[in-house]
């Protein structure tokens, strides 16, 4: 009987021994499982990959036609870990009435976050709706020019990869992450440059569409010029005979047809090149201190045609500087003061820089884009696919 109790004692202590043995690797398991590296996709708790093609249905319902659009993963990812990224600089919250400082959770964060990604998938389907609605949505030709600039900007990282680089894989998988890994930085993903290219083009084609009269009304309140600028200092005779051969040589270039901004990038002192944009009052677009041209030239542009340039002009910049340049009247199209450059915003918006109301043709725009956001219906396309959408499950 000693025996047996012996014996049955080293057997429970083997299953003991097994059982944790058992418990130790089905925990180190778990955690390798859940810390792999996992592909783009929403997780379940226990790690596996939810089936989530698409996240929202948009509907929107003109009273003659029914609009609608299934936004995929992969533009939802795209502008929901731009916003991560955005708010994860500000980790807290403050009380307004007591003054306390309290820390965001994650929970709260992603309601954030959630809130501010379907707000933009909002604005997004609105200009698809009504572009659709204008004759003017993305075609596969837009889809095969935007995949043309991706391949480009890869083969740009592979040109640059130095020779002797050491790297796992192909070069070009190496230069894909080189670039992925640049976007990241910026707090971007290539998700999220595809859907704000489709995005940009689609707010472009609306404005123009919309906008009748665009072209004149712009070219007659705003004008543009590019310059070929050369400074000297005033005294030094050196210095204004190396300006002045400077210029002499920049006419020549220019009347034997050479590019203008070609010319004004080889000849104008540095950081005097460029397009500047001025309205009807002569106020500099963009001028953060509403900076005024003089009238020697906005005269000369406003008496130019488009395209072309003016003769030798010549003054001073202040006590110590003279200048010498010639200026070139540049056209403002349609297609870039529908397009998201900075200035271009300023004049799409503004009858005249400094304006404090909107001008009819912005008002027009902007209201019908307002009535679209405020009437498209949204719903999960899988509640629970949603419900699970949060900081640790979706990559």
């Amino acid at each position: 009987m000693k025996k047996n109790k012996k014996k049955t004692g080293k057997t429970k202590k083997i299953v003991i021994i097994t059982c944790i043995a058992l418990v130790v690797i089905i925990a180190v398991g778990a955690i390798v499982w859940m810390s792999r590296e996992k592909e783009n996709g929403i997780y379940t708790w226990f790690g596996t990959k939810m089936k989530a093609d698409e996240i929202l249905h948009m509907t929107y319902d003109d009273g003659t036609q029914t609009y609608e659009y299934d936004i995929p993963f992969s533009e939802y990812r795209g502008v929901y870990l731009y916003y991560e990224n955005i708010l994860s600089d500000y980790n807290f919250l403050q009380n307004n009435q007591t003054g306390e400082i309290t820390m965001t959770t994650d929970s709260d964060k992603n309601n954030v976050l959630k809130e501010v990604t379907q707000d933009n998938l909002v604005e997004y389907c609105s200009l698809k709706f009504w572009a659709q609605k204008l004759g003017v949505d993305i075609t596969d030709e837009d889809r095969a020019n935007y995949q043309k600039q991706y391949e480009n900007q890869i083969a740009s990282y592979i040109e640059a990869i130095p020779e002797g680089a050491k790297y796992s894989g192909t070069k070009e998988k190496y230069a894909v992450s080189l670039y992925e890994d640049a976007l990241k930085s910026l707090g971007m993903t290539t998700d999220y440059v595809e859907y704000s290219y489709y995005k940009s083009l689609l707010n472009a084609r609306v404005k123009a569409a919309v906008s009748t009269s665009l072209y004149d009304v712009i070219n007659d309140g705003y004008f543009a010029y590019n310059q070929v600028y050369v400074t000297f200092t005033m005294g030094d005779s050196a210095s204004e005979r190396r300006a002045a051969e400077n210029i002499a040589a920049a006419l020549e270039e220019l009347a034997a047809g050479e590019d203008f901004g070609t010319v004004s990038a080889k000849y104008s002192t540095t950081g005097a090149g460029g397009i500047t944009y001025f309205d009807s009052y002569s106020r500099i677009v963009g001028s953060a201190a509403r900076n005024t041209l003089g009238s020697t030239i906005t005269d000369m542009v406003k008496s130019l045609g488009f395209g072309e340039y003016s003769g030798v002009m010549s003054g001073e910049d202040d006590e110590t500087l003279g200048y010498y340049m010639i200026v070139c009247r540049e056209e403002i199209t349609t297609d870039f003061v529908c397009g998201d450059d900075y200035f271009a915003s300023l004049m799409y918006r503004y009858p005249y820089f400094g304006a404090s109301s909107n001008s009819t043709i912005y008002d027009i725009y902007l209201n019908e884009l307002e009535a679209y956001e405020q009437n498209i219906s949204i719903a999960p396309v899988d509640e629970k696919v949603y419900n699970r959408i949060a900081i640790n499950t979706l990559y």
